[in-house]
């Protein structure tokens, strides 16, 4: 995941670890239990936002890479919230960052976005690998 692309999570066996993923198509995309709460990720509520987001005239194409990028964006701001139990994400006030806290925005969507107040908290708890040189 790029959001992690800087970072240093570690995969593991344990059932016991705070971070889990499910691929299991009768289950949520995210799911946010081992951390002491639910989260989810709705195809169906997210394509459809991805639709009527899309500016005049945008392919199908584009709007099929907006439905997955929006879903993956639910699922990073998701998996933060399983990182970092303790932290407010939904405090920040910047639309084009993943922790803001309403998924219903055209940023979500289309065009870039980053991290606002959890980023440095993110890099905390899992580490910062260092950057990668040109060409590699």
């Amino acid at each position: 995941m790029r959001m992690l692309q800087r970072m240093r999570p570690r995969r593991t066996p344990s059932r016991s670890s705070f971070l889990k993923t499910i691929d299991d198509r009768h289950r949520p995309l995210v799911d946010n239990r081992s951390a002491g709460g639910d989260g989810a990720v709705s195809f169906s509520a997210l394509a459809a936002m991805a639709v009527d987001f899309a500016p005049a005239g945008t392919a199908r194409g584009a709007v099929v890479e907006a439905i997955g990028r929006g879903i993956g964006r639910v699922a990073a701001h998701e998996l933060a919230h399983q990182i970092l139990p303790n932290r407010n994400l939904h405090a920040s006030t910047d639309e084009t960052s993943y922790d803001f806290a309403d998924v219903n925005r055209q940023a979500q969507f289309y065009g870039p976005i980053g991290w606002d107040r959890a980023g440095p908290w993110l890099r905390i708890a899992l580490g910062e690998r260092p950057p990668v040189a040109a060409g590699r």
